[in-house]
């Protein structure tokens, strides 16, 4: 699959799904193409105004999980920190820790953010998050015969 995003160029029209399905394609494969990706940021750059905060963390994501500094990344981290800032509270929490992760590695993560992943609501929507997660480990209580 990978070979296919080769090609992708400036010429391939994108859309906010593309670029969320591209993103989560190169890191479930763990490939790192820097003109797929540039192409992308670019996009993420134009049209931030009208993505979620989702996808911009899909795509924050990949560059984190790839060590990827994409080209116009000042560009990129800004525009991705207001998208962020602004979908805060529609956003999963996983999601907005993945996006304070990756900004934190590319040293851009601000600190209104920091704050307010460390506000009481923010720590009570994050418990109510884990404890409606279908992946935690539950522990089986036994009946002990003495």
């Amino acid at each position: 699959m990978p070979f296919r995003y080769k090609s992708f160029n400036s010429n391939i029209r994108l859309s906010s799904r593309i670029v969320r399905d591209t993103s989560l394609n190169l890191l479930v494969t763990s490939c790192l193409i820097p003109e797929t990706i540039d192409h992308l940021v670019g996009y993420a750059i134009e049209q931030s105004e009208h993505l979620l905060g989702d996808t911009v963390e899909k795509l924050l994501h990949l560059c984190y999980y790839l060590g990827y500094t994409p080209s116009h990344s000042d560009e990129f981290f800004t525009a991705s920190v207001n998208v962020i800032f602004r979908d805060k509270e529609r956003m999963q929490g996983l999601s907005l820790l993945h996006s304070a992760l990756a900004l934190c590695f590319f040293h851009k993560l601000p600190e209104p953010l920091v704050k307010y992943i460390f506000t009481v609501d923010f720590l009570e929507r994050m418990d109510d998050e884990i404890s409606q997660c279908y992946s935690k480990v539950r522990q089986v209580k036994r009946n002990t015969h003495d």
